[in-house]
């Protein structure tokens, strides 16, 4: 009998383990991961994500001019910045605005933003002379 009591336990501090993790996290292997491009018109809107998705910023950026976009505010535990993908797409024409590529991808459930600002490195922030921010409400 007292087996069966040990086996009993084990069982349900799994299953209970299992549900607190599951509603705090997202799975890794989630089906349904979508990916959201976000860009200038999006800037101070909310966006309801799932865990899992993927969220693209893509922002023009005066880089002729010294000038990038800079991440300012990420949540690490809810957001993160994914590497690897090539940062700017070049313009046209020499010194023509080149187009910042972020990729984020939502990590677990609850309300977070990414805000980002646009200056000049040696400036600093303090003289930035844009600002780009998107909260995610992350399911």
């Amino acid at each position: 009998m007292c087996r069966k009591c040990i086996v009993l336990v084990s069982l349900l501090g799994l299953l209970f383990s299992h549900a607190f993790c599951f509603g705090a996290e997202c799975l890794n292997d989630m089906p349904h991961q979508k990916i959201y491009a976000i860009n200038k018109e999006d800037n101070g809107k909310v966006l309801n994500v799932r865990c899992g998705d993927l969220i693209r910023i893509e922002l023009e950026t005066l880089g002729g001019a010294g000038y990038n976009w800079y991440v300012d505010t990420l949540n690490a535990d809810y957001v993160e910045l994914l590497p690897g993908i090539p940062n700017h797409t070049p313009g046209g024409e020499i010194g023509a605005p080149v187009r910042g590529v972020w990729l984020f991808k939502s990590k677990q459930k609850g309300v977070s933003e990414i805000k980002m600002d646009h200056y000049r490195i040696w400036e600093g922030k303090e003289k930035a002379i844009g600002h780009f921010s998107v909260i995610l409400s992350i399911e």
